[in-house]
């Protein structure tokens, strides 16, 4: 049985108009609204770990399956991420103890029968269900504080 580890939380706010990251890396958000904007994900790096893992949502584009969601939880490293870091925004969350397992389940349980919908079920809605799936050491109320600015900041850029 996997034992929990500690693992470090991020919340990552990439915005696809300004990033030198391929898209095939962080949410293929073209694929969603054929330009550009703002999208978001989680990084959670566990102790002894040299890597991230970064969880996110991507449309699924198959006709049979069309709107529906798709997630992943993969490893990423620092230096890609470091690679990418213009246009991008990474704060820390905060920390807490779980399994890689235990994590692909949470993603797999929030996505379950998603479908996509640009106001009302997208990648900030995805990230903010799966922050609060997740036991943070500090205060939540610090945490969702700061994901409400982020709203606020996603649909600002947005609406540029």
């Amino acid at each position: 049985m996997e034992t929990s580890k500690r693992a470090s939380v991020f919340f990552l706010m990439h915005n696809t108009l300004q990033s030198v990251i391929a898209t095939t890396y962080l949410g293929r958000l073209f694929r969603f609204t054929g330009h550009g904007g703002t999208h978001w994900a989680v990084l959670v790096k566990f102790e002894d770990d040299d890597f991230f893992y970064i969880c996110e949502i991507y449309r699924n584009l198959e006709p049979k399956e069309s709107g529906l969601i798709n997630w992943r939880c993969e490893k990423i490293t620092a230096e890609e991420i470091q690679r990418a870091t213009k246009g991008n925004s990474i704060e820390y969350l905060g920390n807490c103890y779980l399994t890689l397992k235990e994590l692909r389940k949470h993603c797999r349980d929030i996505s379950a029968n998603m479908k996509y919908n640009i106001l009302t079920n997208n990648c900030q809605h995805w990230c903010k269900n799966l922050i609060q799936k997740l036991n943070f050491f500090s205060k939540p109320a610090s945490v969702f504080s700061f994901m409400t600015n982020a709203i606020m900041v996603g649909i600002r850029m947005f609406s540029r």
